[in-house]
């Protein structure tokens, strides 16, 4: 397996044809990156740069596996770009089919709280009598009780319980 640091190494003396150049542009010491080559050369079992008066030069080998080497550390990006994302806040939109009863009581507080945490995500709130039965409508449904004849998903959130 080939080590980020390695592929980053090699990626940028392949771009500056220097050893000093990338040195300083990665904020290494000139040893390290050379050390990081010669580790990647070991793996790869042959030569990637060839020394030609002050300058490094590819090797055919090192012209193909630039290319790989590219791709491998553009998908790191990508991914990490992906997991940043996840961290980021939550944004969107929400649609939320509510019994009467619910949305004026329980419901009520639980969306009050959820938005104060979640500002970014737009939410639409329909309230009724009677429940969405497709489960091709987009929006959570809360509902009193079970839905009868309905294509959707029943769980059971909690038990509300009244007295006199």
């Amino acid at each position: 397996m080939y080590d980020l640091d390695e592929l980053l190494a090699f990626d940028h003396v392949m771009r500056s044809g220097s050893l000093t150049r990338s040195a300083r542009a990665l904020d290494l010491a000139k040893s390290t990156l050379s050390r990081r080559i010669a580790q990647l050369e070991r793996k790869l079992g042959q030569p990637l740069l060839r020394r030609q008066s002050n300058r490094l030069l590819p090797t055919e080998a090192g012209h193909a596996f630039h290319v790989y080497c590219r791709q491998i550390l553009e998908l790191a990006e990508q991914g990490r770009q992906a997991l940043e994302e996840l961290n980021e806040e939550v944004s969107g939109e929400l649609h939320v089919v509510a019994h009467n009863a619910l949305a004026r009581s329980w419901l009520s507080a639980r969306l009050t709280a959820f938005m104060k945490v979640h500002p970014e995500v737009r939410l639409t709130l329909r309230t009724g009598t009677t429940p969405t039965l497709t489960a091709d409508s987009q929006a959570v449904t809360v509902w009193l009780g079970e839905v009868r004849g309905s294509e959707l998903r029943q769980e059971v959130l909690g038990w509300l319980h009244r007295g006199l």
